[in-house]
């Protein structure tokens, strides 16, 4: 069901801000906007078509529910708060001029320094991604359009992703944002755990996806961890072809090595191997990453769930996961 759900449009995100964000000069009120990212396979008569899996046959790109849209823009800054909120598409975006554009956020806030190269990291389903476009170097009357770089479908439908027009300019555009300070050092983890994601991808007919050879059960409990520690984790992927999405709910991660070559830490979710900006992981096949996790949960000790992004799969991949011992 949750396939499906999010599929014809039951997804959303709302934005939390804090003091040191609101102290930023960031663009902010009509120059900040959500824009959500769907996939859709539409027929002849209009009807949104729905089957599991069918995500080669969905090549319809909807930014905000709307095919293909644009949008006026001035000749200055813009952040947009871009949410890939389909089952299993993966987007990599850029302008259609190849200028820079700026990520300064994820899932876990914001960045402490920007990537390199200027421009977002390919974003798997569930992914967050926080950029600033500076409209300012253009003149009234270009056009630019937000592209995609990623498969599959035919580049003329799913490449593209929405047109900006620009139509005016304004006294001043902004300054380039500062970034908050960096994250305190972590601690001596006090435990070190392994984690194996892996998928059936033998061609049967009602594949399962698996975290430690086990599939989801909202009932059973699989990690039993001490409130206020730190633990190393060693996450894996042991399929040959399936990537993985792999987070947890309430808490935030350092990767410290991916594949034995050592990560610089940061404080925010990784998102693949490469390139660096800390994100969500997406283990691609025969991956390896070692993870530092603090833990000052707040009381009383949830039940943080740690799982996959892949919609078909996302409740086969959950797990009840960690609770905290208090």
């Amino acid at each position: 069901m949750e396939s499906e759900n999010v599929y014809r449009g039951l997804s959303g995100f709302y934005l939390l801000r804090d003091q040191t964000e609101l102290a930023l000069p960031l663009p902010s009120g009509q120059y900040d906007i959500p824009i959500m990212l769907r996939d859709a396979r539409i027929d002849d008569t209009g009807t949104l078509i729905y089957e599991m899996h069918d995500f080669m046959n969905r090549t319809t790109i909807l930014a905000n529910g709307k095919p293909w849209p644009y949008l006026q823009v001035a000749a200055r800054k813009y952040r947009f708060r871009i949410l890939n909120s389909t089952n299993l598409r993966f987007f990599t975006l850029h302008l259609s001029d190849n200028t820079d554009i700026t990520q300064i956020g994820t899932d876990g806030g914001l960045l402490e320094k920007n990537p390199s190269p200027p421009r977002p990291s390919p974003s798997p389903p569930g992914e967050r991604a926080d950029i600033i476009i500076d409209f300012s170097r253009y003149k009234p009357g270009t056009q630019i359009t937000l592209d995609n770089t990623e498969g599959p479908g035919p580049t003329e439908l799913v490449g593209k992703i929405l047109r900006f027009d620009i139509t005016h300019t304004t006294p001043r555009p902004l300054h380039h944002p500062h970034h908050p300070p960096h994250p305190p050092p972590l601690p001596k983890p006090t435990n070190q755990r392994h984690i194996t994601l892996r998928m059936d991808e033998d061609g049967r007919p009602n594949p399962a996806a698996y975290i430690d050879d086990k599939t989801f059960d909202p009932k059973r409990i699989d990690q039993t961890i001490t409130h206020g520690t730190t633990e190393t984790w060693t996450v894996t992927n042991a399929n040959q072809n399936a990537p993985h999405n792999f987070h947890m709910h309430l808490i935030q991660f350092r990767v410290l090595e991916r594949d034995g070559k050592t990560h610089t830490p940061h404080r925010k979710r990784p998102q693949r191997h490469r390139p660096p900006p800390p994100r969500r992981n997406r283990h691609t096949p025969s991956h390896l990453q070692h993870l530092q996790r603090p833990l000052p949960l707040p009381l009383p000790p949830p039940r943080p769930l740690r799982h996959g992004h892949d919609g078909p799969n996302a409740d086969h991949l959950s797990e009840a996961g960690a609770t905290a011992d208090g």
